[in-house]
C-alpha cells in the first residue's frame, strides 16, 4: 500500500483507491481482460513453501493449491457534479444627483456651441470671400475676381459665380468684335486662357478681321489690308489673304506703268516687301524706262510722229557700259501715204540715236549712196549684236502710251550702271 497523487486534481490518495475521493476521477485503469482467472499463487498458503508452476497441491505439505478468485471490480461511485455557481445579483446603477446631471448637460451644450462656432468660422469665411469676389466682378475687374475665387478653393461654392464672370467676359468680347474693335476683343480674349467657348470667340474675331481685310482690298487699300493682316499672324486664311494683297499691290504697280508714271511705280514697288513677282516688276520698270526713253527720242525723227508704232524692242548687254544697247523695230508713215518699217540703234553711253536702217538685209543697200552706206553700217552693227537679254518689256503698253500722246515719267539715269571714267576723259 502506498500514497500517490491524483492524476486529475493532484491531491494525495491511496494507490488502492478506485476513485479519487476529492474529484471522483478513476485511479487505477481496469484490467484488459477481467474474465480471465488470476494465476495460482507462487507459494503455499499453508506452509509457505515454493510451489512449482501449475502445481495443484503443495509438494511440502500437500495442501491443495487454490486459485484465487478473480477480484470483483466494484462500480465506481457516481461522480458528483460540482455545485452550480450562483450568478451575483445585478448591481444597481448608482443614482446621479441632479447637480451632476445638469453639469453634464452644460458640458454637452458647450461642446455643441464650440462645434457651431468653428463651423461658422470655417464656412463663414469662404462666403465672405465669395461676396468680395462678386463685388470685384461687378466693378469689371474680372481677372482679380477670378484670382479671389481660385483662392477660396471650394468649387461647390464658387462655380456659379465663376460661370457668371466667364459669361460677362464672353459678352464683352462679342460686343467689341461687333463694333469692329478686333484688337480690343483679341486683347481681352488673350487675358483668359481658360475661358469656356474661347475657340468660338477666336473664330468670330478671325472671321471679322478677314472680312475687314477683304473690304480694304476691294477698296484698293492694300496698304491698310497688309497692315491689318500683319497684326494677326494666326489667321486661318492668312496665306490666301496675303496672296490677294500681293496681287493687288502688283496690279497697282502695273497700273502706274500703264499710266506712264514709272517713277511712281518704282516708289510703290520699293514700299512693298515680299512681293513674289518683285523681280519681274523691277525688270519691267527698268527696261521699259530704257525703251520709252529711246522711243520718245525717236518720235521727232518720224515724218508723222503720231503714226509711230513699235513692233519689237530688244536689249543687248554690254560689259562696262552705263546702258544696254537698244534696237527698236518701228513702223510709221513714210510720206507717200503708206507705212514703212525701219530699225533704230541706240548707244550704250547715254541712249542716244546712233542711226537707223530700212532693212536688215545687208545686200539691199547701194554702198555708193552715202545715205544708204550709213544705213548699211547700222545694219551691219545690228546683225552683229550679241548677248541679247531675256527681259520683260510690254510693247503693247508702250504703243498705248504713244497712241494717247501721254508723256511718260521716266528716270533712266536711276538704272544706269556706274561706269569708271578713263583718265584724261571729261564728261
Amino acid at each position: 500500500m502506498a500514497l500517490i497523487e491524483c492524476k486529475n486534481c493532484g491531491k494525495t490518495i491511496s494507490d488502492r483507491a478506485v476513485n479519487c475521493p476529492h474529484c471522483g476521477a478513476p485511479v487505477a485503469e481496469p484490467e484488459e481482460d477481467a474474465q480471465q482467472p488470476a494465476p495460482a499463487p507462487a507459494v503455499c498458503a499453508e506452509c509457505g513453501a515454493a510451489l512449482p508452476e501449475n502445481a495443484t497441491v503443495c509438494p511440502s505439505c500437500g495442501c491443495p493449491v487454490l486459485e484465487e478468485a478473480p477480484a470483483v471490480q466494484e462500480e465506481p461511485p457516481a461522480q458528483e457534479e460540482p455545485p452550480a455557481q450562483e450568478e451575483p445579483p445585478a448591481q444597481e446603477a448608482p443614482k446621479r444627483s441632479k447637480k451632476g446631471l445638469i453639469g453634464g448637460l452644460c458640458v454637452a451644450a458647450a461642446a455643441v456651441i464650440a462645434v457651431a462656432v468653428v463651423a461658422v468660422m470655417f464656412l463663414g469665411k469662404p462666403k465672405k470671400l465669395l461676396e468680395a469676389a462678386r463685388a470685384t466682378a461687378d466693378q469689371g475687374n474680372y481677372a482679380e475676381a477670378i484670382e479671389q475665387i481660385n483662392a477660396i478653393g471650394k468649387p461647390e461654392l464658387t462655380d456659379e459665380l465663376l460661370s457668371d464672370i466667364y459669361g460677362r467676359i464672353s459678352g464683352d468680347i462679342s460686343a467689341l468684335a461687333d463694333k469692329g474693335d478686333y484688337a480690343g476683343a483679341q486683347a481681352l480674349l488673350d487675358e483668359y486662357s481658360t475661358l469656356p467657348g474661347k475657340d468660338q470667340l477666336q473664330k468670330d474675331i478671325y472671321d471679322g478681321v478677314s472680312g475687314d481685310i477683304r473690304t480694304l482690298m476691294d477698296e484698293d487699300d492694300f496698304d491698310g489690308a497688309q497692315a491689318l493682316l500683319d497684326e494677326y499672324s494666326a489667321l486661318p486664311d492668312r496665306d490666301q489673304l496675303q496672296t490677294g494683297i500681293y496681287e493687288g499691290l502688283s496690279a497697282d504697280i502695273e497700273a502706274l506703268m500703264d499710266a506712264g508714271d514709272y517713277i511712281a511705280a518704282q516708289k510703290r514697288l520699293d514700299e512693298c516687301e515680299g512681293l513674289p513677282d518683285a523681280e519681274t516688276l523691277q525688270n519691267e520698270i527698268t527696261f521699259e524706262t530704257f525703251g520709252l526713253t529711246c522711243i520718245y527720242d525717236l518720235r521727232p525723227y518720224m515724218k508723222n510722229p503720231n503714226s509711230l508704232q513699235i513692233n519689237s524692242i530688244d536689249f543687248y548687254a554690254s560689259e562696262g557700259t552705263a546702258y544696254p544697247t537698244v534696237v527698236i523695230c518701228e513702223s510709221g508713215q513714210n510720206g507717200f501715204g503708206g507705212y514703212a518699217t525701219s530699225y533704230s540703234l541706240y548707244t550704250t553711253s547715254d541712249l542716244t540715236l546712233l542711226g537707223s536702217c530700212d532693212s536688215l538685209d545687208e545686200d539691199s543697200y547701194d554702198l555708193d549712196d552715202d545715205d544708204e552706206f550709213a544705213e548699211w553700217l547700222v545694219c551691219i552693227i545690228i546683225n552683229g549684236m550679241e548677248n541679247e537679254m531675256d527681259v520683260p518689256c510690254n510693247v503693247a503698253r508702250m504703243n498705248n502710251l504713244l497712241s494717247t500722246n501721254a508723256t511718260p515719267k521716266l528716270d533712266a539715269a536711276a538704272y544706269a550702271n556706274p561706269v569708271e571714267e578713263e583718265e584724261g576723259t571729261t564728261t
